[in-house]
């Protein structure tokens, strides 16, 4: 449990190496049966603490009974905890040897591999890796070259060392420190290298934090009253080239808009020469099959739109169907069978610049988010974090999207209904006064400076701290049985 403190919005980021390497302690001198249950354990207390905001979500706001809702939240940490469960498993027994090979080589890499696996298996849930807990400290800017795998793999790394060295103690001291200090204060050296660069003069905009309860949201009845609050907190933002508002702020198909509000839209835009992002739930007809789509549209010179391409199990998809229909007819969560938008989508073109779009939980996936680049100049996240209530996840997500910029190397402008609504600028950073107050109906203008270029990251992607994690694996795996050939033959 003390892991979930190492992230947002506790942000005690040493937790991340000292939490691990306890673990990696224990594993050393575990056998299979017993490293199991440690990482079980150990999966326990992360993910009870640091996803317990499920509860929330699916009780709270998903109308579920609570006797059920405990029952689904317990399994769902159950299957997280399963994945450090198998690592301990996994390394205690094929990896038996030495420990400078158990330790140091496999565990950082197993680790990492463990936490991308778990990002894409069912659709994934790449929440919690030790890589996000780094945004306060200097390995974090390791993302613009690896990605956040990258940065778990260096603080998994640190935290191996640091259990070599408990261990060897004197021998290995030199050695030990050597390798910790290099990727640290390399993390400082790279903060801030230049592989994008600013394009262009900065982009007033203006961010509409409307602030509405799930309950009034999804109420029919509000929709004029959620519709004119927008419009009056818009005014507020008036200077700004570009005005976004929140994923569904628009709880409803834009074409069900009265004919007086789109003129009012329109007339917004062409009076202050501002265009709109607006999030909105689209009704489409497709081969005679109504479809929805949790989408963002603009309102300005051309219309334009995203569709959301990476839907949340069981909250906007139903994943098996077969399966898990009868869990969903308990579950009364608005708007939780939408559609799909296609894979591959154009960056939206407004203020003569780029902006990527993604909605809610899509800023979880960086390899997802990295399609819109290098056209992309400036990063956009449209999200609803009222799911949540006063829990932990509206702060670990906004940890996510730091993240994100610093990979892309772009701005990134998050915009959510109650929060937390930011501008993060390239290197990770919010700067002062670029942050809306939780629960609280706000609009702000943030200057965003466009930029051009590619990261390491956001040209390669995900794969060569993947391919080298592989790599460490089965190099692990050659030392592993060599040493054992070489430990009969003497014993022989």
């Amino acid at each position: 449990m003390l892991l979930v403190f190492a992230f947002s919005p506790f942000y005690i980021f040493p937790l991340a190496i000292i939490s691990p390497a306890i673990l990696f302690y224990v594993w050393v001198y575990s056998k299979p049966g017993r490293s199991f249950w440690r990482g079980l354990l150990f999966g326990l207390g992360l993910f009870g603490g640091g996803v317990s905001w499920v509860f929330v979500s699916v009780y709270q706001f998903g109308n579920m009974t609570w006797p059920l809702a405990v029952l689904i939240v317990l399994v769902l940490i159950l299957i997280l905890s399963m994945y450090p469960a198998l690592l301990g498993w996994l390394q205690a027994r094929f990896f038996a040897g030495r420990i400078v090979v158990r330790c140091v080589l496999l565990m950082p890499a197993i680790w990492t591999l463990g936490e991308w696996w778990r990002s894409w298996f069912l659709s994934g849930f790449p929440w919690l890796n030790l890589g996000y807990s780094q945004t306060p400290g200097p390995l974090v800017h390791w993302a613009a070259w690896w990605g956040v795998y990258g940065v778990s793999y260096m603080t998994a790394l640190t935290a191996a060392l640091l259990v070599w060295l408990l261990i060897r103690k004197r021998a290995v001291v030199w050695y030990a420190l050597s390798i910790i200090f290099v990727i640290w204060i390399g993390g400082f050296l790279v903060q801030d290298i230049g592989w994008t660069r600013a394009v262009g003069e900065p982009v007033d905009i203006g961010l509409v934090q409307g602030n509405f309860s799930i309950r009034e949201k999804w109420n029919p009845d509000n929709r004029d009253k959620m519709f004119r609050r927008y419009i009056e907190l818009s005014e507020r933002v008036r200077r700004a080239r570009v005005i976004i508002w929140p994923e569904a702020a628009l709880p409803y198909d834009p074409g069900e808009l009265k004919p007086h509000q789109i003129k009012l839209l329109q007339a917004e835009a062409r009076k202050y020469q501002s265009e709109f992002i607006i999030g909105a739930v689209e009704k489409k007809a497709v081969s005679g099959r109504l479809k929805f789509y949790n989408s963002a549209f603009t309102v300005g010179d051309k219309p334009q739109i995203y569709r959301k391409r990476h839907l949340v199990p069981f909250g906007e998809y139903i994943p098996l169907r077969f399966i898990f229909d009868w869990l969903m007819r308990s579950i009364h969560i608005p708007m939780s069978d939408f559609s799909r938008g296609l894979a591959s989508q154009e960056p939206l073109s407004l203020a003569g610049q780029f902006f990527g779009i993604s909605i809610c939980y899509e800023d979880a996936f960086g390899e997802e988010l990295i399609r819109m680049l290098p056209k992309a100049t400036i990063l956009v996240n449209l999200s609803e974090d009222a799911w949540f209530g006063r829990s932990l996840a509206p702060h670990q997500r906004l940890q996510m999207a730091r993240v994100r910029a610093i990979e892309s190397g772009r701005d990134m402008i998050r915009v959510g209904n109650t929060g937390i609504t930011a501008r993060i600028n390239h290197l990770g950073n919010i700067p002062e006064g670029q942050q809306a107050p939780q629960f609280q109906a706000h609009a702000m203008v943030v200057r965003a400076q466009p930029r051009q270029g590619l990261t390491p990251y956001a040209r390669l992607g995900n794969w060569p701290i993947l391919l080298f994690s592989a790599f460490i694996l089965v190099l692990s795996l050659v030392l592993t049985r060599r040493y054992g050939r070489r430990r009969t033959v003497s014993g022989s």
